[in-house]
């Protein structure tokens, strides 16, 4: 008997074009995303945190801001850790804004794999806009991510086999025959 666990399949990298959405929020930062970090961490201990180790310091304030250390982050922590830093870096207009961003993050996810299933069905925007106004008495653009997150699974379970029509099993199909 063979192990699965030995025989499974590597995972795939997934590259980051322009219709990118992190929407596993416990996938590590990838190294451009650390990079960043270190850089205007280290712009923020220049201003502020000299009297200490480099380092140190840097653990401290990402515990801090999140409760784990760079290297330790995954997606959802990039965007606090960025506006913590760029607040001690003296940019607290441009922190403002990207904690405001990492606030609607799980609803512009949403949306995002929602267009996605969407495309994938041939549908337009408008036949989960119209789910979104029948059942939760909103637009798409007034729903929660957790709304959203509900219509993608909608779209997903109604349009599953292309074409809205009943899809049966060979065995149904052929127990209908001879039913006949």
């Amino acid at each position: 008997m063979e192990n699965k666990h030995l025989s499974a399949p590597p995972r795939l990298r997934v590259r980051k074009g322009s219709n990118y959405a992190p929407d596993m929020a416990w996938a590590p930062l990838d190294r451009q995303q650390r990079q960043s970090l270190a850089m205007l961490s280290r712009k923020a201990w220049l201003k502020w945190g000299r009297g200490e180790a480099f380092d140190t310091w840097r653990h401290e304030q990402c515990i801090k801001a999140v409760g784990r250390r760079i290297t330790e982050a995954g997606q959802r922590d990039f965007l606090p850790l960025r506006a913590h830093f760029l607040d001690l870096a003296g940019r607290p207009e441009v922190a403002m804004n990207v904690l405001l961003q990492a606030e609607s993050e799980p609803y512009r996810i949403a949306l995002h794999r929602l267009q996605i299933e969407c495309s994938k069905r041939r549908l337009p925007l408008a036949y989960p806009e119209a789910i979104c106004r029948r059942q939760y008495r909103c637009g798409l653009s007034e729903a929660s991510a957790q709304q959203v997150w509900r219509l993608v699974f909608t779209v997903r379970n109604r349009r599953a086999d292309g074409g809205g029509r009943k899809v049966f099993s060979r065995r149904g199909a052929e127990a209908r025959r001879e039913a006949l």
